[in-house]
């Protein structure tokens, strides 16, 4: 039997898609509020006719405002940018962050550097100054590069660590390994379906791999299958390819040789090993362990051609197997590609927006429901005709005018929906301050009979009855922070328009409250690099004259306090670059001025008179006289003119000083009120661009010249016992350290030597290649005096190694004859920064901003770090300034020997100052 088919009706998504719906809540809606005054609900009525109208428009709009999130984002614009203006941030984007593990420099320095096969970071743990934050990097590259390409590799290694280097940390060395090569020889028994070369490559590969990992790379498509966003875009976006943590393990330093007899027995088709024997570099190894130093890396040596050194025997069927070395070299080559697998540069790219359907106009236009309306009422245009009176076409109008309200309304209901991506932005327009959108619905007929026909006008006021701009900055301030809060952010203006309003008396409270918006939405557009860069800090071997090369707290806090210039750069050079601050030069003499209308005035002033704008002079006893001069000269009520019988003099009198300063005269009073702005203009400029701070992180101020050291061996009572035959450098001494049981506990590896010159005997001690490594720290006049030393030393080291005693307890390694000796002991090398600041700019000369700049800096310093704040005044300024930027300059260049003379004078300055907290 066939079912009948039905046209059935279609659901709506929304009511303001279902016209009979709003209109059946119309009709309940007009009967709940009308009462018995409305009666007739049926077609005709004209009430009923509005109803329809309106209804029919509801559902126009309703079935734009369903319209996919993508058609009303984009509108269409190819060039829109939902992720700098919205935040709507990709995951790529906004999950990763600078490399903050030791993981993620390896990362970084594996996927950017194409000649490194594999790298390894790890911390200094034995600095001679208990240094911490400090790292040394090792570096496998890949085979067969010559002395340039290596020399350029290092370089471009150093340039990748110096542009992801942590605050507070630093790196101490950038060793290229060396390889040890490690070959086989043996004899396998295989079984008869086992081919020869098939079991010998994978020998070859598997001992490979267990030696030196062979990295593995993913696309980010393959990888996102199995984990998170947020797991897989934690630490630094690598563009091309994924490298699993998990996968990147530790620095072959030493392997037994069971464990490769193991690994070949493991294989497929192998029955027995044999007489199996490992070389390292050639020679043959006894011992059951293999190690290799920490400069070196171990590769295995593989006879793929057959040459005529000692090789793996294979047996088969009890008859010598003869390996095929065009087959092997195959079948080995096969396994090598396959398990390394470098991406072809996919880069993940998951946009979730694609092309919109419709332009901004399209979805913004409206149409207007009295073109809707039955001719009757005359609504469109023309249908008026010319013979009708007067009280009839004012009738229409007046319809117009009621009708107008409504459409106005639907308008600019459809403005706000395509203008919700710029109601949800980040960008700020002075020439366009909206949060509520409006548009004129100019397709109503004969329009202008209602509005005028300037219609620029009417656009303009229903504009400004929409929102004022002080209702726009505040809910704008609202939007952006509900963009800020989807990120855990939050900006704050309070502290910074509540100063401004204090200081620019001629800036009304609405552009402050505006600015604050500009410099919240500045913030928020560099959301992504204040996540990203938060423990980042500066590259010193670049120049610093760019704000791209700052540290993300400095980047941070620089929009925090809303300073607007970010770079590393001086606070004097507004200062010094438009004006002078010197000792007195022209003689200060009291003036006694008498006025045209009033009684006389004591004034400080100056032997010649100051008639030019750009020659305008204050006088200061002192340094913080200067300071207070910052916070007082900005405003004009501490300025004031007076006339003389010759002169309008322009008085400077602050609240710090003993008497006025006159600072300018001039013949009229225009000239002297200009002298006035320009000088308020100037201070106001002189305070904002000298808004600035430095951050100096401790550890770069350490030694770093190569010194010698020598170790020391003592005796129960602290007295030396032996000391060290040559002076070498530190990892020398804590490499003869690690080993000095080895060294002290044979007998035979202490001599007792007579030295002919002095004639006196001295113990020596030797290692096992029969270099000196100790001498006794006192000489003897006999050799039985010396023997009996040799006794008491053995029995000593004896005794402490019984009872297994830590190493550093009776031993230490101490600098000789360095600078290092200069460089104080109690000073915070490790975790410590200091931020310096001037003390002159009004807003750091304000207690509540400056308790303020202590908070941001607590809030958002990587909790492991500790700091000291300093306002600096001009004189203690200029000399950190000079000290600190030839200081960068010497860094950039690797100077060592000035850095050195420049840190220490550093050191020198902090030491002697006294931090914010402290005073």
């Amino acid at each position: 039997m066939i079912k009948p088919k039905f046209i059935s009706k279609e659901g709506f998504e929304s009511k303001s898609l279902d016209y009979e719906k709003l209109f059946d809540e119309g009709i309940e809606l007009i009967q709940q509020f009308s009462g018995n005054q409305w009666t007739d609900y049926n077609y005709h009525d004209p009430g009923i006719t509005f109803l329809e109208q309106i209804c029919f428009g509801l559902t126009d709009i309703g079935y734009k405002a369903n319209f996919n999130i993508e058609d009303i984002l984009l509108g269409n614009d190819p060039k829109f940018d939902l992720e700098s203006t919205n935040l709507f941030i990709r995951p790529e984007n906004i999950f990763p962050s600078a490399p903050t593990t030791l993981l993620d420099f390896r990362k970084i320095l594996i996927g950017k550097e194409k000649n490194i096969k594999n790298a390894w970071v790890t911390p200094v743990k034995d600095n001679p100054l208990g240094i911490k934050g400090l790292f040394d990097v090792s570096v496998q590259l890949k085979d067969d590069l010559d002395n340039n390409i290596i020399s350029d590799t290092i370089s471009r290694v150093n340039s990748i660590l110096m542009e992801n280097r942590s605050i507070s940390t630093d790196f101490n060395s950038i060793v290229i390994l060396k390889k040890d090569l490690i070959s086989l020889s043996g004899d396998i028994t295989i079984n008869s379906f086992a081919m020869g070369e098939s079991v010998l490559a994978e020998i070859y590969h598997k001992i490979e791999s267990k030696l030196n990992t062979n990295l593995k790379f993913y696309e980010y498509k393959s990888i996102l299958k199995e984990k998170s966003y947020e797991n897989v875009f934690s630490g630094p976006y690598q563009t091309d390819d994924y490298i699993k943590s998990e996968e990147l393990n530790d620095k072959t330093n030493e392997i037994y040789v069971f464990e490769l007899k193991e690994l070949i027995q493991s294989i497929d088709g192998v029955i027995d090993v044999q007489n199996m024997v490992v070389f390292k570099n050639g020679v043959k190894m006894y011992d059951d362990i293999i190690s290799f130093d920490s400069d070196r890396y171990p590769s295995l040596e593989k006879n793929l051609f057959n040459e005529n050194i000692d090789k793996l025997n294979f047996i088969r069927n009890e008859t010598t197997y003869e390996i095929d070395p065009s087959i092997l070299s195959q079948l080995y080559d096969s396994l090598s590609l396959t398990n390394n697998t470098k991406s072809n540069g996919l880069a993940y790219n998951d946009n979730p927006f694609t092309k919109a359907r419709f332009t901004k106009n399209e979805i913004e236009y409206y149409y207007s429901i009295q073109n809707e309306f039955p001719s009757i009422y005359g609504l469109k245009a023309f249908e008026i005709p010319n013979s009708a009176t007067n009280l009839r076409k004012s009738q229409v109008n007046q319809l117009k005018g009621y009708l107008l309200m409504i459409d106005q309304i639907m308008a600019n209901f459809q403005s706000q929906l395509v203008n919700i991506r710029d109601l949800f932005s980040v960008d700020i327009s002075k020439e366009n301050l909206n949060t509520y959108y409006t548009q004129i619905p100019n397709n109503i007929g004969e329009l202008s009979n209602v509005i005028g026909d300037d219609y620029d006008a009417f656009y303009n006021n229903l504009k400004s009855i929409t929102e004022t701009k002080i209702q726009y900055i505040k809910r704008k301030s609202k939007f952006i922070d509900h963009l800020l809060s989807r990120f855990g952010e939050v900006y704050d203006t309070t502290l910074n328009s509540k100063l401004q309003k204090s200081i620019k008396e001629n800036v009304s409270v609405d552009e402050i409250e505006l600015n604050g918006l500009l410099s919240k939405s500045k913030y928020a557009k560099s959301i992504i690099n204040l996540g990203r860069n938060r423990i980042k800090a500066f590259n010193y071997k670049k120049a610093v004259n760019n704000k791209n090369n700052i540290s993300g707290l400095k980047e941070r806090l620089s929009l925090i306090l809303d300073i607007k210039d970010h770079s590393i750069h001086s606070s004097l050079d507004i200062i010094l670059e438009n004006s002078e601050i010197n000792k007195i030069e022209d003689k200060w003499e009291i003036e006694i001025l008498e006025l045209e209308d009033g009684p006389s005035i004591k004034v400080r002033s100056k032997s010649r008179d100051i008639e030019n704008l750009d020659d305008i002079n204050f006088f200061t006893k002192n340094h913080e006289a200067l300071k207070f001069l910052f916070l007082y000269a900005h405003k004009s009520n501490n300025y004031q003119i007076v006339k003389t019988k010759s002169n309008f003099c322009l008085l400077y009198n602050s609240p710090k000083q003993d008497m006025p300063t006159k600072i300018f005269q001039s013949k009229t009073l225009g000239m002297s009120k200009t002298a006035l702005e320009k000088t308020i203009d100037k201070f106001d400029e002189i305070n904002s661009a000298s808004e600035t701070f430095f951050i100096v992180e401790n550890i770069l101020l350490r030694p770093l010249l190569e010194s010698n050291y020598e170790l020391n061996i003592y005796s129960k009572s602290k007295k030396i016992l032996l000391k060290s035959y040559y002076n070498l450098d530190f990892k020398n001494q804590r490499d003869i350290r690690d080993d000095l049981w080895v060294l002290l506990n044979k007998t035979e590896n202490f001599t007792v030597e007579f030295d002919s010159k002095k004639k006196l005997y001295w113990l020596i001690v030797y290692d096992l290649l029969n270099n000196p490594v100790f001498k006794s720290f006192n000489s003897f006049s006999t050799k039985s005096e010396a023997h009996k030393f040799k006794e008491e030393v053995l029995e000593y080291l004896n005794n402490k190694k019984d009872t297994n005693e830590d190493i550093t307890n009776f031993t230490d390694i101490s600098i000789v004859n360095s600078k290092t000796n200069k460089f104080p002991d109690d000073f915070s090398y490790s975790n410590h920064l200091n931020f310096v600041f001037p003390d002159w700019p009004v807003r750091f000369q304000n207690n509540e901003f400056k308790h303020f700049i202590k908070q941001q800096i607590e809030l958002f310093i990587p909790a492991h770090l500790s700091f000291n704040i300093f306002y600096f005044n001009l004189r203690t300024m200029n000399q950190f300034e000079s000290i600190y930027f030839n200081w960068l300059s010497c860094q950039m260049n690797s100077e060592l020997d000035k850095i050195e003379n420049y840190s220490l004078q550093l050191i020198q300055l902090f030491k002697s100052q006294i931090p914010y907290d402290r005073e």
